[in-house]
């Protein structure tokens, strides 16, 4: 089951848990044949079909990994020749790359890595991811992996504004995508700190105290007041929902951690006494995407 062989490695990406992805050796034969889909996992013998095999092997004092698909034939080929290139250019012989050796092309790596994101992420993102490297694959054309440097990620920065009329935060979240797409197979720190989008963030606006207060006195005993923050992601939740501010009103049931929205009585938040005029509570003002009415 030895799977080192000179400096390189082959392993398999595989599923070990909700959130964890692990690189794992792969299982030979007697004979040395590859067997397909078998891994060792802490000692043991596992089957996993899901995930990607991937040479592994460093070089200038850096590591490298580059993914080789779900056949395990493949991988073992390209182990092979990866190898025997290396012997030839340590005796000094040249080596021209074939076709046949080159890197795995875009297109697959980013039908790979979607295969994979589809198991670990939400519908939601999943959706976004796809976009993202739809995006890359337009902009790129038919190229290798080992064909993706700076200049086309640069390039596929102004293509995003210019073509797909995205704002700079899109911009730099589909960017991410791709980034941890080639990371994945083992084309690392492209771009540089400066290359990423700059822009700001929006800080909302609130009710000051004395315009809730206001609000509040204006309320009769018996409304009731419903305050959601939209974009709170809650335990269990693959994508943004809205988030209940606030606390549970006297009497009412337990909440779940799901809800939306929460009942409140004036009373609950401190409501002036008196009497007061309830005409505004007819139609109360709602916050709007910056936090005022």
């Amino acid at each position: 089951m030895e799977t080192k062989t000179e400096s390189c490695n082959l392993t398999k990406y595989i599923k070990r848990g909700p959130d964890r992805w692990q690189h794992c050796p792969v299982v030979r034969g007697k004979t040395g044949r590859l067997k397909q889909d078998l891994v060792l996992v802490e000692g043991r013998i596992e089957h996993h079909p899901e995930g990607y095999y991937s040479l592994d092997w460093r070089e200038g004092g850096r590591r490298h990994r580059m993914s080789w698909g779900k056949d395990a034939p493949a991988a073992q080929l390209a182990l092979e020749r990866h190898v025997a290139t290396k012997r030839a250019r340590a005796i000094g012989i040249a080596v021209a790359e074939g076709p046949c050796a080159a890197s795995p092309g875009v297109e697959e790596a980013c039908a790979e890595y979607l295969d994979e994101t589809r198991l670990q992420r939400s519908p939601k993102t999943f959706k976004q991811y796809r976009t993202a490297l739809a995006y890359f694959q337009e902009n790129c054309g038919r190229r290798r992996l080992d064909q993706v440097d700076r200049r086309t990620l640069l390039d596929f920065r102004q293509f995003l504004a210019d073509v797909k009329k995205l704002s700079p935060r899109t911009i730099c979240t589909k960017m991410m995508v791709v980034e941890q797409m080639l990371k994945t197979n083992g084309r690392s720190r492209l771009l540089r700190r400066g290359d990423w989008p700059r822009y700001v963030e929006r800080i909302p606006q609130a009710y000051s105290p004395e315009q809730l207060k206001l609000f509040f006195a204006a309320c009769r005993p018996d409304d009731f007041l419903l305050f959601v923050l939209p974009g709170i992601r809650l335990p269990g939740e693959g994508s943004a929902v809205p988030h209940v501010a606030g606390h549970k009103p006297r009497g009412s049931a337990g909440e779940s951690d799901g809800q939306a929205c929460m009942r409140l009585l004036p009373q609950d938040l401190g409501g002036a006494g008196g009497a007061p005029s309830h005409s505004s509570c007819r139609k109360p003002p709602c916050p709007t995407g910056v936090g005022r009415s």
